[in-house]
């Protein structure tokens, strides 16, 4: 019993550590303290600063290999990001090989399918400032880790106007910014 709870101790301080580690190297929350009414404040407040310090638009190559998609989950080769809420429309950044498993620098399960989820895709409104460019924020989740990794993205589609709608806007696009941004905890 007592080399039971020495192992989940140890387990439990190093995924705290972990976290902590992604924490203080990723975006910097605890830069300058900004007054805000709510979380959803203080997130566009982070991704602010992130897009103001790291920002370099560059094109990113798409997934070229076969994608399989069933229901909510797409398979790259032996990768599967599973979409939790997101919307048909954002479903087409994962269906043209746009978003895909290679671009997260986490490390997947060695010779069997792992999955990631993805949840919470949302326009930043206030940080599109131009038609041709929009971007979003979206969380991660996986098996083993407590809580959810916040990314940020950009993606450019050159031929759209305030007019393109959200579909033909992502149906010309490619991705231009990626990003990890911060733990949620």
């Amino acid at each position: 019993m007592r080399t039971a709870l020495i192992i989940l101790f140890a387990i439990l301080s190093t995924t705290v550590f972990a976290q902590k580690a992604t924490i203080s190297t990723s975006v910097a929350p605890s830069e300058e303290h900004k007054e805000v009414k709510n979380q959803g404040e203080q997130e566009v407040h982070w991704a602010e600063k992130l897009f103001d310090k790291n920002y370099v638009k560059e094109k990113y190559d798409s997934y070229t290999e076969k994608i399989v998609a069933k229901g909510n989950s797409y398979t790259f080769n032996d990768k599967v990001l599973e979409l939790v809420d997101v919307s048909t429309e954002m479903k087409g950044l994962f269906v043209k090989g746009i978003l895909y498993p290679e671009l997260f620098d986490i490390e997947f399960g060695i010779n069997k399918i792992d999955t990631l989820k993805i949840s919470g895709f949302e326009e930043m409104k206030s940080l599109s400032k131009q038609p041709t460019s929009k971007r979003f924020k979206f969380s991660t989740s996986r098996k083993g880790l407590l809580n959810p990794t916040v990314y940020l993205i950009e993606v450019t589609n050159e031929q759209a106007t305030s007019k393109t709608n959200i579909k033909d806007f992502i149906a010309g696009c490619s991705l231009t910014f990626f990003m990890e941004g911060w733990v949620q905890i």
